[in-house]
C-alpha cells in the first residue's frame, strides 16, 4: 500500500553527501508504518478527555499495546479537548485527520484541571506521527500552554505534515533529548510567544542537546516573539538541519541562532523581518548565525535565500532603549560573520538576495510590540493581531477567536524571488497558491482530458486508470488522458513544481 504522505523534493537538497539523504529517506518513511488501513481507529469527541482516554486505554496492564500500530483518525472540523497534556513512552503514536472535506481537527487542552505545560510529551522509546491536524495552545481562560511538543526521550522521532501549530508561549518544538529526530512539512506555525515576554517564542527550542536530524520543508513560520531556532547552551549541536523551500516571517529578537552545525542545508527560503525588535551597539542581531565556521569540517550550505525586513517595521523602531542604548535596524545586516565566511566559502553569495516582496495578505505589522521595546518590559506589548481574519466559529469561544484560515504569503510572479530557486522554482513556501492545498485530488473517473498546473501532492485516483495516463512536460505541465480501461483502484503520487494552479481541476 502505498503511503499517502508529502513527497519532498530531494533534488533541490545540495548538502555534499548522499548520506544524509539516505537517512532522511530511512527515517522519513520507516516500513513499519506502512500498512494504515487495517490499524485506523475512529475518535469521536464525546466531551473533554475523548483522545487521550482512548490512547492510553490502548495500552495493556502488562504495559504492552493493544495495536503497536494503531492510527488513531479524528473526524474534521471537530474539537477535540485533552484533559491533560498526553505524555507517554515506549510506543509509536500516529493521529491524523480523517479524509474528506472539511477543517483539520482541532486539538486543545483543557484548563478547569489545572495547568498542563504541554499538548504532547514524548519520553522514552516514544515516537510521533501527526498528520492533518490543527494544535492550539490557547486554554479558555486566555492563558497559554508552555508548549506545544516537548521530546524528552533520547532517539525520539518526530513527524509533522499538513498540521497547524499555535500560540505556545515558549516553544512549538522543545528539543530536550539527545540524538533526536524532527521531520515537519507542508505546516504552518504561527504566534509563537507572548510579545510581553520577547526572550520566549521560539519556533525550534534547542535545550543543549545533540540533534541528529531536523528537517523543515514547503512550511510557515510567522509571528515569533524571540526566533525560529534557538541553539541554548554550549552542548547544542545541530548535526544534519535541512531548512529548504520555507517562509519564515517576523521574529522580534533573533532570526536563526543555530549555534554550532555539523551539516546545514538552508536554501529556497524567504527570511521577512527577522529580528525586527533592531540591534543595539552592545546587542548585535542577525537573521541567521552559527557559533563557528570551519572550512573542510563543516558542511554548511546557505543558499537561494531571500532575506528583506519591510520599512514599516524599522519606521516604528524607538531611536534608543531606556537603558539609553541606540537602537538600529538589521535590515541588510543578514549574516554573522561565520555565515558570511561559509557563503564565501561555498561561492554562493550571489544566489541569495535582498527583494522586497508585497505578499498577499501578510500578518499586521505588530505596532504596539516595536514601540514597547523602547522601555524594555514590555507590558504595553499587547499581542498578535489577527483581526483581519474571520474566526472560525466551531473553534471559537466566548473571548478567544480561533482560525482555520491563515496570512497568504503569495507574492506576483514578476518578481525576481519567482524564480530565484536552486531549480528556477519560486522561493519560499508554495502553501498559500489555491488556498492552501495540501493535497488536491483529480479523479480519472470524471476529469476532462487537458493539460493541467499542480502543486505539493497530486494524486489521481480513479475505478479505471493506466499508468500511461499522465504525460510529462516542460514548466511542470502534466497532460491527462483519461481511460476506462486499466487496474482498478490504481493510485499514483507526483510532485510538479509549477506554481500556476489557476487551471486546476480540485475534487473537494
Amino acid at each position: 500500500m502505498m503511503k499517502e504522505k508529502a513527497y519532498v523534493q530531494l533534488n533541490t537538497i545540495t548538502i555534499g553527501t548522499k548520506l544524509l539523504l539516505a537517512i532522511f529517506l530511512i527515517d522519513f518513511y520507516p516500513n513499519e508504518i506502512q500498512a494504515y488501513t487495517e490499524h485506523k481507529l475512529i475518535v469521536e469527541s464525546t466531551g473533554i478527555g475523548a483522545l487521550d482516554s482512548v490512547i492510553y486505554a490502548d495500552t495493556l496492564p502488562d504495559g504492552n499495546r493493544l495495536d503497536p500500530d494503531r492510527v488513531y483518525v479524528l473526524r474534521k472540523s471537530t474539537k477535540y479537548i485533552l484533559s491533560y497534556e498526553i505524555e507517554w513512552s515506549g510506543y509509536d503514536l500516529r493521529i491524523k485527520a480523517e479524509e474528506g472535506s472539511g477543517e483539520r481537527p482541532l486539538i486543545l487542552v483543557d484548563d478547569q484541571i489545572g495547568f498542563a505545560g504541554h499538548l504532547f510529551v514524548l519520553r522514552e522509546s516514544a515516537n510521533l506521527e501527526l498528520d492533518g491536524l490543527h494544535l492550539n495552545g490557547r486554554y479558555s481562560d486566555m492563558s497559554m500552554a508552555l508548549r506545544i511538543i516537548r521530546i524528552n526521550g533520547d532517539c525520539d522521532k518526530v513527524t509533522i505534515d499538513n498540521c497547524v501549530m499555535e500560540e505556545a508561549s515558549q516553544s512549538i518544538f522543545r528539543l530536550n533529548a539527545d540524538s533526536i529526530k524532527v521531520f515537519v512539512t507542508n505546516s504552518i506555525f504561527n504566534r509563537i510567544g507572548n510579545p510581553t515576554d520577547p526572550s520566549n517564542g521560539r519556533l525550534f527550542d534547542n535545550r543543549g542537546h545533540p540533534i541528529d536530524m531536523l528537517l523543515m520543508y514547503n512550511s510557515m513560520a510567522y509571528n515569533a516573539t524571540s526566533r525560529f531556532y534557538r541553539n541554548g547552551s554550549d552542548n547544542a549541536l545541530l548535526i544534519n538541519g535541512i531548512f529548504d523551500q520555507n517562509t519564515f516571517y517576523g521574529s522580534g529578537e533573533y532570526g536563526h541562532t543555530f549555534g554550532k552545525v555539523e551539516n546545514l542545508t538552508f536554501t529556497n527560503n524567504i527570511v521577512a523581518n527577522p529580528a525586527f525588535l533592531g540591534e543595539t551597539s552592545s546587542s548585535t542581531r542577525f537573521g541567521i548565525s552559527l557559533d563557528t565556521f570551519i572550512p573542510g569540517v563543516s558542511a554548511v550550505d546557505i543558499s537561494f535565500n531571500n532575506f528583506f525586513i519591510y520599512k514599516a517595521f524599522d519606521n516604528l523602531l524607538p531611536s534608543h532603549r531606556f537603558s539609553g542604548e541606540q537602537v538600529y535596524s538589521v535590515n541588510g545586516d543578514f549574516f554573522d560573520a561565520h555565515v558570511t565566511a561559509a557563503i564565501n566559502y561555498a561561492g554562493v553569495g550571489a544566489t541569495n538576495i535582498m527583494e522586497l516582496l508585497f505578499f498577499t495578505d501578510p500578518p499586521l505589522v505588530p505596532a504596539q510590540f516595536i514601540v514597547a521595546s523602547a522601555d524594555e518590559f514590555y507590558d504595553n506589548a499587547g499581542a498578535w493581531d489577527f483581526a483581519d481574519l474571520t474566526p472560525f466559529t466551531i473553534y471559537s469561544e466566548p473571548g478567544i477567536d480561533r482560525y482555520v484560515t491563515f496570512h497568504d504569503f503569495s507574492y506576483s510572479d514578476t518578481t525576481m524571488s519567482y524564480t530565484a530557486g536552486s531549480q528556477g522554482q519560486p522561493l519560499g513556501a508554495h502553501l498559500n497558491f489555491c488556498n492552501y492545498p495540501r493535497k488536491l485530488e483529480l479523479s480519472l473517473d470524471t476529469l476532462m482530458s487537458g493539460s493541467y498546473r499542480a502543486l505539493d501532492t497530486l494524486i489521481l485516483t480513479g475505478t479505471n486508470m493506466l499508468a500511461n495516463s499522465l504525460i510529462f512536460s516542460s514548466g511542470g505541465i502534466i497532460k491527462v488522458n483519461p481511460s476506462l480501461e486499466g487496474l482498478p483502484g490504481k493510485e499514483v503520487l507526483m510532485r510538479t513544481e509549477s506554481l500556476l494552479c489557476d487551471k486546476l481541476v480540485k475534487r473537494d
